[in-house]
């Protein structure tokens, strides 16, 4: 199985200025560990918009984190920073290059899902169109996959300091642009996704069995890159 759903991030995480208020010297970001991984199944969720929770039911939670513990495919913390205060997570992102971003786990999902994956598989039938955008990535991109915050600190800057990150780590990559999936009526995160020098690039065909959702792929050159940017 691809990525189940197009993530979407949990806005607002940038101040009506733009600007990062995010002052506090105990903020880190740093490499998820397994003991993170209920923590980051639950924003997983979330920046999902509840999807994983409607694929798996009520043991949704217990198996993106066993999911997420095994390595080698696309929703390992191999790919998660954590922003952590004082031994608290409160967001994460998720990143990869564009090859990491195509590796399925259907054996991993079978062993920690067991028939439900069955159940998800069904279910996602009706969002066939959006998982085939989905699977779209550039040798040579580096993927956002999901950025999330806890609820209670939104709107203080966490999104762009993660957002910072996932920069730095495109261009230690050798990445020639940053690319996200965002659901079309997430204008929150386009706005977002926009100050921070993201553009539409394309669009998704409707899931007529979903309400006719679509998503869209932004796009932002980093530096050093074949493409080039204004200002």
């Amino acid at each position: 199985m691809r990525k189940p759903f197009p993530y979407r991030v949990t806005c607002p995480l940038w101040t009506p200025s733009g600007k990062s208020v995010v002052e506090n010297s105990s903020l880190r970001i740093r490499p998820a560990v397994d003991s993170d991984s209920w923590i980051c199944a639950e924003l997983t969720n979330t920046a999902a918009d509840g999807m994983f929770a409607d694929l798996f039911g009520n043991r949704w939670q217990s198996i993106v984190s066993q999911l997420s513990k095994q390595p080698g495919h696309s929703m390992s913390l191999e790919h998660v920073r954590v922003l952590d205060q004082d031994g608290e997570v409160v967001g994460m992102a998720a990143a990869m290059t564009g090859l990491d971003a195509k590796k399925g786990f259907d054996s991993q999902l079978w062993n920690v899902a067991g028939w439900r994956t069955i159940r998800a598989l069904v279910m996602s039938l009706a969002l066939r169109p959006m998982f085939r955008f989905l699977d779209f990535h550039e040798p040579d991109e580096f993927y956002l996959q999901a950025l999330a915050t806890r609820a209670s600190r939104r709107g203080q800057g966490l999104g762009t300091r993660l957002l910072n990150d996932v920069n730095e780590r495109g261009m230690a990559a050798g990445s020639h642009r940053l690319a996200l999936h965002v659901d079309k009526s997430n204008v929150n995160a386009q706005r977002l996704y926009d100050r921070y020098g993201f553009s539409y690039e394309s669009i998704s065909t409707p899931a007529l069995f979903a309400g006719g959702e679509r998503i869209e792929r932004w796009v932002k050159s980093l530096p050093d890159g074949r493409e080039t940017t204004d200002g």
